[in-house]
């Protein structure tokens, strides 16, 4: 759904009707409202069962913020509402902190404080030191929490407001208060009903940046060039073929072959030689496992760049995926901007090493 989807929006949005256009939308709206349901339910079971993990780093307080208030602000003006940075901290302050949790703390709580907010209200983020912690402070001038529903706001699949239509699943608070926890600090609130609220939350202060923390990076969208690369794709499911041929089609000089089970693909390999390889892990009569570690067996294949394609979210899949060779674990669904970047980012290297004879 969200492949098509996004496949219309980024190549045939411009030639259809301005309705049909919403609908496309809708579509692909709907469908990561889905999936961010469907990676919050696993995250918080994973959380609850003991198998989340933690990596504590020394994390730069003005950097996390920046990248987090830059991914709201496109939400902010959709609703009408207006982010303050009011962070009272020097540039080379840092916090320990998992990255990854400590990011979607932060975006949690300014997306609810924006989507429970009034039109041409305020989302006021604030951090600030405390007894040797950084204090985050997300304050809002929105609807508030009625005190009726306070005490189970934490609580899954709760959802303050219920009776309004404001998107959302009734998790993120759980999960946001599950991950401060993992990171040895706890959240706090106060609200009034019609007022706004404000949720706000510690972290111990550190003195320098570790060695091992480095910024994300942004992937590109489109390949910057035509290419001449040749790509194998083995999918028995012949909606995700259909969807990575129409994908393959905006991308000059790309030549697709296809195979539907797990033998097949491997023959095709060894007759074709391609470049580069997307290999489904789940096939019909062997696994995408197996086919990659014959793969690696032969001279002929043993350095073909090789991306796992699979539904499953599990960290362990992706681990034992990546130890078996793969140079890339991708986890479905993808979307047409995820393969043209992947595409791009393997093309220089693809057309430095030499052909096979």
């Amino acid at each position: 759904i969200m492949g098509f989807s996004s496949l219309m929006l980024k190549f045939g949005i411009d030639s259809l009707p301005e309705k049909i256009r919403g609908y496309v939308k809708n579509i692909y709206d709907g469908g990561t409202h889905l999936s961010a349901l469907i990676n919050q339910v696993l995250d918080l079971t994973k959380i609850e069962t003991g198998k989340a993990s933690v990596k504590i780093e020394h994390v730069s307080v003005r950097e996390i913020s920046d990248e987090c208030l830059a991914l709201m602000r496109p939400l902010a003006t959709q609703q009408k509402v207006v982010l303050v940075d009011e962070i009272s901290i020097k540039d080379t302050t840092y916090i320990s902190a998992d990255v990854v949790r400590l990011k979607q703390v932060i975006i949690n709580l300014i997306s609810n404080a924006i989507k429970y907010n009034k039109t041409d209200g305020k989302v006021f983020i604030k951090c600030r030191p405390v007894n040797g912690k950084i204090r985050f402070e997300i304050e809002d001038t929105g609807l508030g929490i009625p005190i009726a529903e306070q005490a189970e706001i934490f609580t899954p699949f709760s959802r303050a407001h219920h009776h309004i239509n404001v998107e959302g699943s009734g998790i993120g608070l759980a999960v946001t208060k599950k991950n401060l926890e993992m990171m040895d600090s706890e959240i706090h609130f106060n609200s009034t009903e019609g007022v706004g609220s404000c949720f706000w939350f510690e972290l111990d202060q550190a003195d320098q940046v570790s060695d091992s923390f480095t910024a994300p990076t942004i992937p590109v969208n489109a390949v910057d060039e035509p290419l001449d690369i040749r790509v194998l794709y083995v999918e028995d499911n012949p909606i995700g073929m259909k969807l990575m041929e129409e994908i393959i089609n905006y991308i000059p000089g790309v030549t697709l072959y296809k195979a539907d089970s797990g033998e097949a693909g491997y023959r095709v390999a060894m007759e074709q030689r391609p470049d580069l390889i997307f290999l489904d892990i789940n096939l019909p009569d062997i696994s995408g496992l197996d086919v990659m570690k014959r793969l690696k067996q032969q001279a002929e294949t043993s350095n073909t760049p090789v991306m796992a394609l699979s539904a499953s979210a599990l960290e362990s899949e992706v681990q034992k995926g990546l130890e078996a060779g793969f140079t890339r674990y991708i986890r479905k669904p993808c979307e047409a901007d995820e393969i043209m970047a992947i595409l791009s980012s393997q093309s220089r290297a693809i057309a430095q090493r030499p052909k096979a004879k």
